[in-house]
């Protein structure tokens, strides 16, 4: 691909002390340890503007060091003082722009007991079945027995979402055994229950009297 060519004007501008020269330069955006390549010095001691300031040279060196440095394309600053017109170097920069950086890949969730619990439980998984998963992954030890059951509660009381354990997962409870004797009569029911009655009165009268 053709290099395009930015055509300069002759511009030199000549002033009275270096201190001026150099003002020109840095206008233009040249740096510092560059001034020396574009300011000379006049033989003649009697000469009132010994100092020479190529301003055309030090434009012209600006687009090669933008070209060089793939900058971004703007406007070369100008020079109020001096003829010369101001130069675009849009056009050779053009190609130089660099390229978009590629998008970042996602980054991967890291799987917690809390993430992995609340997970298993949306799921449908009771109980014993999320801690079983817990105890694989995360090495819990049986004390922890109680995690999915705390980690259902918190999804309904902090999320409004309730999870029963599916059916089956919880084993039935064996009906409580029937007192052992003969069944008692209405009659006797009453009774048993004033002779207790009595008793509880008999004892409370006693606190009463130790009490006094």
């Amino acid at each position: 691909m053709a290099t395009p060519v930015t055509t300069l004007t002759q511009d030199v501008r000549t002033v009275k002390t270096r201190a001026s020269a150099t003002a020109l330069l840095k206008k233009l955006g040249i740096a510092v340890a560059d001034y020396g390549n574009f300011i000379t010095k006049a033989v003649d001691a009697d000469d009132e503007r010994p100092y020479a300031v190529d301003l055309g040279a030090a434009r012209q060196s600006l687009v090669i060091v933008f070209a060089a440095k793939k900058m971004p394309a703007r406007k070369v600053k100008g020079v109020a003082s001096c003829d010369g017109p101001d130069i675009d170097e849009t056009e050779a920069l053009a190609a130089a722009a660099k390229p978009a950086k590629p998008a970042k890949a996602p980054r991967a969730v890291k799987r917690t007991v809390t993430s992995v619990a609340l997970e298993l439980i949306r799921a449908g998984q009771s109980n014993a079945e999320v801690f079983a998963a817990l105890q694989a992954e995360f090495n819990l030890d049986d004390g922890k027995k109680s995690y999915p059951a705390w980690y259902r509660r918190h999804l309904r009381v902090r999320f409004g979402e309730t999870y029963a354990e599916p059916a089956g997962s919880i084993p039935a409870k064996a009906p409580k055994a029937a007192p052992a004797g003969p069944a008692l009569s209405p009659a006797e029911i009453v009774a048993r229950d004033v002779a207790q009655a009595a008793v509880k009165k008999a004892a409370k009268a006693r606190r009463v009297a130790v009490a006094a």
